[in-house]
C-alpha cells in the first residue's frame, strides 16, 4: 500500500503546499490510498497527526529517528528559515462519515459484485484528543473514540482510519478519504505573522503497529479579510 497526502482550499484543487488561506477558513485534507500490489490487501489502517506547535513525523526513519516537520519561513530579506514544527493548528471542523467526499462511491474501487465503494463503506473512523509524544506509540496507542463521544472537534490531535473487517482493496484499486479543517481564528492567530506553516501527514500500518510515514503537506495563513 502506499499512502498520499494532499491539501485544499475548496476540496477540489488539490496541492501539497495550498495558498494561504483567512483566519477561520476552510482546509481539506485527502488521503489517497493505492495498492500497487499484485494481491488485494485487507487489514489496512491509518493515522493522521493533526498540526501542533510541537510536531514531529510520525513514524522514525531507519536511524530510529523522529525528524521534524519543517516547512521554510521567508524571512524580510527574502531568505528562507527551516522552521522545525508547525506554527499553528488545523482543527477538524466535524465527523469524517458526514462529509459528502466521504459517502459519495468513487469508481477506483469497487467490490467483488463491481459495485463502486465509498470512504465509508471501507472505513471505520476514530478520534484521539492526546497530543502527540515522542513516538508512534504515544499516538497508536492513545485512547481512540468514536464521533458521539467528541463534544468539541477543536479538542481532537489526531485522526485514525481502519478498514472494516471482511474488506479488500483490491491490486490496482485507490480510494481517497477526506477530513474537513479550518485555520483558526483566535487572539494568538491575529497576532501572529502571514504565511505561517502548518505541516500535515499521514501513516499507514498493516499491523496497527509498524507504521510508513507518507508525505507532508503545508498550509498557510494570511490575516482576516471581510
Amino acid at each position: 500500500m502506499v499512502g498520499k497526502k494532499t491539501v485544499s482550499l475548496d476540496g477540489q484543487a488539490w496541492t501539497l503546499d495550498a495558498p494561504a488561506q483567512d483566519l477561520g477558513g476552510d482546509i481539506y485534507y485527502r488521503y489517497t490510498l493505492s495498492n500497487s500490489g499484485l494481491k488485494a490487501v485487507s487489514d489496512v489502517s491509518v493515522i493522521d497527526v493533526l498540526p501542533h506547535t510541537s510536531d514531529h513525523k510520525i513514524a522514525p526513519n531507519e536511524d530510529n529517528i523522529y525528524l521534524p516537520r519543517t516547512w521554510n519561513k521567508t524571512q524580510e530579506d527574502g531568505s528562507l528559515l527551516p522552521v522545525n514544527h508547525s506554527a499553528f493548528t488545523t482543527p477538524l471542523t466535524g465527523p469524517l462519515d458526514e462529509l459528502p467526499a466521504n459517502t459519495q462511491p468513487q469508481t477506483t474501487i469497487t467490490n467483488d459484485q463491481n459495485v463502486a465503494l465509498s470512504a465509508n463503506d471501507v472505513f471505520d473512523y476514530f478520534y484521539s484528543t492526546t497530543l502527540q509524544g515522542a513516538d508512534t506509540a504515544s499516538v497508536a496507542n492513545s485512547p481512540w473514540l468514536t464521533k458521539d463521544q467528541i463534544t468539541n472537534w477543536e479538542d481532537v490531535k489526531n485522526v485514525k482510519i481502519v478498514m472494516k473487517p471482511g474488506l479488500l482493496i483490491p491490486s490496482k484499486a485507490s480510494i481517497d478519504v477526506v477530513t474537513h479543517n479550518k485555520i483558526p481564528y483566535t487572539a494568538s492567530m491575529r497576532s501572529m505573522d502571514i504565511d505561517q506553516g502548518a505541516v500535515n501527514s499521514i501513516a499507514l500500518s498493516r499491523n496497527g503497529v509498524n507504521y510508513l510515514e507518507a508525505n507532508e503537506v503545508t498550509a498557510h495563513n494570511t490575516k482576516y479579510s471581510v
